[in-house]
């Protein structure tokens, strides 16, 4: 009776196990769900205070009637306003132009941080490949692109993003993924022993003859080699 149990408890089959697809992730990361509209609840009414009022600075202005000095006052006045205005627009632009550095080097390490995931996790070691990759998913996939737009919107956003740059990962990495033969590894090993014995032909005559062979070639030319040699 013992027997039987150990018997049945070894033949338990594990359970399988069901990889995230990015539509999967995509409705986990919540981008697909539009944001509840949140009603604001009544506050009492604050009691009203008047408003503080600048302290104007005092203004000799002349008088109307002496025109020469009235029309130096407001020249005056108008370059006064052009110049404020000017620094202005200059202050502005200044601020703009540091957001938008501050924003696209923080874009840039971002992108550097998935590059070097991919690349990592797919078996590729080419950061700029893993690059391509990526962006040509964002530009064909509407899913992906929604997920890496929205990584920061939420913590649950931010974990389905990770788990999505898996999911790519490895499709990458079976898409590049090369299987040898080991008879042509095994001759490839012969060949370049051959090569460093040999004195006869130049380098670049050997990396023209055999280099960019497809498997095949290689092998019809290595067996006519091997019959020349016997």
């Amino acid at each position: 009776m013992t027997d039987q149990v150990v018997e049945t408890q070894n033949t338990e089959t594990p359970p399988e196990v069901v990889e995230q697809t990015l539509d999967d992730l995509y409705k986990e990361s919540g981008l697909d769900v539009a944001p509840p509209q949140i009603q604001a609840a009544s506050a009492p009414q604050p009691q009203y205070t008047p408003p503080v009022q600048p302290t104007v600075p005092e203004v000799n202005v002349p008088d109307p009637y002496d025109v020469e000095n009235h029309k130096a006052f407001l020249a005056n006045l108008a370059r006064n306003q052009t110049a404020l205005h000017e620094s202005l627009q200059s202050a502005q632009k200044i601020i703009a132009e540091k957001e938008r550095e501050t924003l696209m080097a923080k874009l840039e390490e971002e992108i550097n941080q998935a590059s070097d995931f991919v690349a990592k996790e797919s078996g590729i070691d080419n950061p700029k490949l893993a690059t391509f990759e990526l962006s040509e998913r964002a530009r064909t996939d509407p899913k992906f692109k929604a997920i890496w737009e929205g990584r920061n919107s939420s913590p649950q956003a931010k974990s389905a993003y990770t788990k999505a740059l898996g999911v790519i990962s490895r499709e990458i990495g079976k898409k590049y993924e090369v299987r040898s033969d080991p008879q042509l590894v095994a001759q490839k090993k012969a060949l370049a022993a051959s090569r460093q014995s040999s004195s006869t032909t130049t380098q670049e005559e050997k990396e023209d003859k055999w280099d960019g062979m497809s498997p095949i070639q290689f092998n019809t030319e290595w067996e006519r080699m091997v019959r020349n040699n016997n």
